[in-house]
């Protein structure tokens, strides 16, 4: 948890002006345990801008 409130912290300390931050804590377990489920393949929608960031 003291790398969890690290992270937290530098996030908290750089939140963007006009924006929000969401947060999800795991467990490596919990991670682990992440199942893929893939529907029939279709055309793509049109395409939107995100910005994700992953800190592990």
């Amino acid at each position: 948890m003291d790398s969890v409130n690290m992270h937290k912290k530098r996030l908290y300390d750089r939140l963007p002006v006009n924006g929000s931050v969401r947060l999800l804590t795991i467990t490596e377990k919990q991670y682990a345990s992440i199942e893929i489920l893939l529907g029939p393949l279709m055309e793509p929608d049109e395409s939107h801008e995100t910005e994700t960031l992953s800190i592990f």
